[in-house]
C-alpha cells in the first residue's frame, strides 16, 4: 500500500517561515508612534473582531472527517462560551482603540481573499488557515499585548487567555488539518490524481492568504492622517 506524504512536516515548515517573515516587519514597539500603535491594533480587531468566529465555523462544516469536525466543534464552542469578539474589543477599546473605516479598508482586500476561500468549502484549505490563524496567533499575543501597554492598557484578558488557549488549539487544529489531507489524500489517488501535487498547493495557497492578511495588519502603508 502507498505510503501517504507527511504533509503536516510540510504544513509546520511553511507556518515557521511564514511567522519568521512576519517578525520580521514587526516594528521595535519603542521606535513606533502612537498613530502607528493604534493602526496595528484598530486592523486586528477590523479583522477577528468580526470573521474570526466565522471562519472557525465555516472550516467546521467544510471539512469532511469526524475528527476534524469534532476538533473544530471544541475551538468553535469556546469561541462562543467565552465570547471572544467581545473580550477581543474591550482588548483594543481599553488601550483607547476602536475600529475606524480605514482600518477596515486596510484589511478589506485580504478579508475578502480569505472569505472566498472559505466560500469554496474546500476542506483542506479551510481546516489549513484556520489551523494556521491560530499558530501564528502566539507570537501575535505577545506583540499585541506589548502595544496595548504601552497605549496604557489595564484589559489583557484577550491576549492573556489566547497565549494559554493558541498553543492547544494549535495542535488540535494541525490534527485535524492532518485529518483532512489524509482523507484528500486518499480521494485524489483514487480519482486518478496526483495527491502531492494538489494538497502541497492547497497548502501555499491557504498560508499564503494567511500571510497577506497577517502583514497587511502590521505594515498597512503610509499612517498619515491616522489616528492622533
Amino acid at each position: 500500500m502507498p505510503v501517504t506524504p507527511d504533509y503536516r512536516t510540510g504544513l509546520e515548515k511553511r507556518i515557521d517561515k511564514l511567522s519568521r517573515s512576519i517578525n520580521v516587519l514587526r516594528t521595535d514597539i519603542e521606535e513606533m508612534e502612537v498613530p502607528e500603535l493604534k493602526g496595528i491594533l484598530g486592523r486586528y480587531a477590523a479583522a477577528f473582531t468580526g470573521f474570526f468566529s466565522y471562519w472557525v465555523a465555516a472550516s467546521k462544516e467544510a471539512v469532511k472527517t469526524p475528527h476534524a469536525k469534532k476538533l473544530l466543534g471544541k475551538n468553535l464552542l469556546e469561541e462562543i462560551e467565552g465570547n471572544h469578539p467581545q473580550m477581543l474589543f474591550d482588548f483594543v477599546r481599553s488601550a483607547g482603540v476602536l475600529p475606524e473605516a480605514k482600518d477596515f479598508q486596510d484589511i478589506d482586500k485580504e478579508v475578502r481573499h480569505l472569505n472566498k476561500v472559505f466560500a469554496s468549502l474546500s476542506p483542506v484549505k479551510a481546516a489549513i488557515i484556520t489551523a494556521v490563524l491560530e499558530a501564528t496567533a502566539v507570537d501575535d499575543m505577545k506583540y499585541l499585548a506589548a502595544i496595548a501597554k504601552k497605549l496604557g492598557s489595564k484589559n489583557f484578558t484577550y491576549t492573556t487567555v489566547h497565549g494559554e488557549l493558541d498553543l492547544e488549539h494549535t495542535e488540535e487544529l494541525l490534527q485535524a488539518t492532518e485529518s483532512e489531507m489524509r482523507n484528500r489524500h486518499s480521494k485524489l489517488r483514487r480519482g486518478g490524481i496526483d495527491p502531492e501535487k494538489e494538497i502541497k498547493r492547497d497548502i501555499a495557497t491557504a498560508v499564503s492568504a494567511v500571510g497577506r492578511l497577517l502583514k497587511k495588519i502590521i505594515k498597512p502603508g503610509s499612517e498619515i492622517g491616522r489616528r492622533g
